[in-house]
């Protein structure tokens, strides 16, 4: 189906897959996430509940019958993971905080839990278009300094000289913008390059990793759509 910055959910064929294995959902999670979307008056042709280390062959499965929504409750790893199969054509992805950090929900609903950002979305649904990179740093959806439309990437070099410098750079955190600490340089890029012997380590989309080597980073303008509430 095409799509307009408003959507008409009714119309639109619905997957959902909930990982159990996240902090905050378990086995019950899909039945009230099946429960949520009745209320709207919607009903998912495919609903998943299970373990993540099956994740990707369900995505595969569930993406083969071309959904116009994906929605995926779960955590920053759950989350990523379908966002790396989501594409600008589609499927529109509504990602659902079920775990610790929840980067990416955070981001797009604030501080709602699932079932509010569920309901807003379903109240008033509209797409967003979300910018990314192949190795996540500051995106536009974490960078307070970048507007939402706005694709680029932010980098930041933190290094304080001593303890003193680095309560200084809580507290700034804590009070102020901490790009504001004197210990904090930044810049705006579309391609950033990390370079050293490694490891060293990283944090994306809320999941620990360890880089081996030098590392480069590339901006996606336009990696995948979102369902967010208009």
């Amino acid at each position: 189906m095409s799509w307009t910055p408003a959507v008409d959910l009714k119309s639109a064929k619905i997957a959902a897959v909930v990982n159990v294995a996240s902090g905050r959902c378990s086995r019950a999670t899909g039945a009230a996430l099946r429960g949520q979307l009745a209320r709207h008056g919607l009903e998912p042709a495919h609903l998943w509940c299970g373990l993540g280390a099956d994740l990707p062959g369900v995505l595969d499965e569930v993406l083969a019958d071309k959904p116009d929504v994906l929605i995926v409750l779960g955590g920053d790893g759950t989350i990523r993971t379908a966002a790396e199969r989501c594409e600008p054509g589609g499927p529109l992805l509504m990602p659902l905080p079920g775990g610790t950090m929840n980067v990416l929900p955070r981001a797009l609903y604030g501080g709602r839990t699932w079932r509010q950002a569920l309901d807003a979305v379903a109240a008033r649904p509209q797409v967003r278009p979300v910018t990314g990179a192949e190795v996540a740093v500051l995106c536009p959806l974490a960078s307070a300094r970048l507007d939402p439309g706005e694709a680029r990437l932010e980098a930041a070099v933190i290094h304080p000289e001593g303890p003193i410098d680095a309560v200084r750079l809580v507290l700034s955190a804590a009070f102020r913008d901490w790009r504001a600490d004197p210990d904090v340089h930044c810049a705006m890029a579309e391609t950033i390059e990390v370079l050293g012997n490694g490891p060293f380590p990283g944090l994306l989309d809320g999941e620990r990793f360890t880089f081996e080597g030098s590392l480069k980073v590339r901006l996606v303008p336009e990696a995948f759509l979102a369902l967010t509430p208009g």
